[in-house]
């Protein structure tokens, strides 16, 4: 379980770091940004360790109907957050001037990679 834990953990510090990179090429008004889809996805796997810790305070017989419903809403807050985090990355692109190229992003099975392009660029692929 460590091992998972350890895991969600990275993803969540993963996420952070591309959040501060798009940020700073927003900033840096760089030619293209890749914004990868799902990145709500590895953020949403902090609930591997929250369930970890509710496992243990179940353990000790704590009051578990309070534990149940703090869990639940978590779960329920981070889904929603999952949605809304890639919402508003995307959307913090476009507001500063760039525009979605199709030629040049590329689709996986699971994940997209969207480039968007500074205005006066061209869309090539």
């Amino acid at each position: 379980m460590i091992i998972a834990d350890l895991a969600a953990f990275l993803a969540c510090i993963y996420v952070y770091i591309e959040y501060i990179n798009i940020t700073k090429n927003v900033y840096e008004l760089v030619d293209n940004i890749t914004l990868q889809s799902n990145y709500g996805f590895f953020f949403i796997s902090i609930i591997i360790p929250i369930i970890h810790g509710v496992s243990c305070i179940k353990k000790n017989n704590l009051n578990t109907r309070y534990v149940n419903y703090a869990f639940i809403f978590i779960f329920l807050c981070l889904l929603v957050t999952n949605f809304w985090f890639d919402f508003w990355l995307e959307s913090k692109v476009v507001d500063a001037g760039y525009t979605y190229c199709e030629a040049m992003s590329k689709s996986m099975r699971m994940i997209d990679f969207n480039v968007y392009l500074k205005a006066g660029v061209e869309c090539l692929k």
